[in-house]
């Protein structure tokens, strides 16, 4: 990195950066809080050609019941799930990925503004 002056000049040179990408086992819900439609993203890390592609999303209202399930044809890297829960209730909404073979993968919150 290098810090210049207002003329262009070059007043300080810092050490040698690395910058780095990493994958996340986040889930991604946006935008929280919504009117009831959001988007679900999650990192799919597809190792090999033979593996079941993809998630499901199930929603749970904050008293542990299922509001929806809903299955996702996913790639390798990051998804996005579009998620339609119009005309439910206000409040807090628990979000839970499965992979194709019904394992949890991640969980999240999402809120429903009235």
């Amino acid at each position: 990195v290098e810090a210049a002056d207002a003329n262009g000049f070059c007043n300080r040179t810092s050490a040698a950066l690395q910058i780095r990408d990493s994958i996340t086992g986040t889930v991604f819900v946006y935008p929280n809080p919504n009117r009831g439609q959001f988007v679900v993203s999650l990192y799919n890390n597809i190792s090999n050609t033979n593996e079941l592609r993809s998630q499901s999303v199930t929603i749970f209202d904050s008293k542990g019941a299922r509001i929806q399930t809903k299955v996702f044809a996913t790639n390798q890297g990051y998804n996005l799930m579009n998620i339609n829960l119009e005309g439910v209730q206000a409040g807090i909404y628990f979000v839970v990925v499965r992979d194709g073979y019904g394992t949890q993968i991640a969980t999240g919150k999402v809120f429903v503004r009235p």
